[in-house]
């Protein structure tokens, strides 16, 4: 169960919050996480930037909540061709440690308000995977995503969506015994 809520005020700010019930990878245990950001959005000429802080909290099993963390990210977009995407996320907290990520995604309008949007993206780790797996390897190549989302609004106030993420586990995570990873997305959404 993942709920998400968002929202925006001032003209590029927004706040939200991202839950989470469920396993933690493979052959992880269960866990509830509770997450809090805020980031703000502006544009220059054809990319727009976002900076923002999130909180990441947990609740159970209890000697999760010795794992809160705090993360400051930066996020470039371009309004180009295949909308590349570069976004870095430094924890600042319990980690000292950061993931890069560069991303390419498509927008294909197929008519009466469904779109199809396949996506790639490469993660690189930047001692984040070293450090929160206790490993020795500080930089390498962490994750390959491909994926697809279909969204379809069904009016100006509420969209419901589908997608489904592969993610192929590179050097980092294979140092760590985390394999490839699916994931099946359905959610919704409600704008008022």
């Amino acid at each position: 169960l993942t709920p998400y809520v968002a929202g925006t005020f001032g003209g590029g700010f927004s706040a939200y919050y991202y839950g989470y019930n469920g396993d933690l990878g493979q052959n992880g245990p269960q866990y509830t996480e509770d997450d809090f950001g805020l980031d703000y959005t502006f544009e220059v000429g054809k990319m727009s930037l976002t900076l923002g802080a999130v909180a990441y909290t947990y609740r159970d099993p209890k000697e999760y909540e010795d794992l809160d963390t705090t993360e400051l990210y930066a996020i470039a977009a371009f309004d180009t061709l295949l909308a590349p995407k570069i976004s870095y996320w430094h924890d600042i907290d319990l980690y000292d440690a950061g993931y890069l990520q560069l991303a390419v995604s498509h927008t294909w309008d197929v008519g009466r308000g469904v779109s199809v949007v396949p996506s790639a993206a490469l993660g690189v780790s930047l001692g984040w995977t070293a450090k929160v797996f206790d490993h020795a390897r500080d930089q390498q190549l962490n994750d390959f995503l491909v994926g697809v989302n279909v969204p379809w609004q069904i009016n100006d106030d509420f969209a419901v969506h589908m997608q489904y993420q592969y993610s192929f586990a590179l050097a980092a995570l294979d140092d760590v015994d985390q394999g490839d990873e699916n994931t099946w997305i359905v959610g919704g959404s409600f704008t008022f």
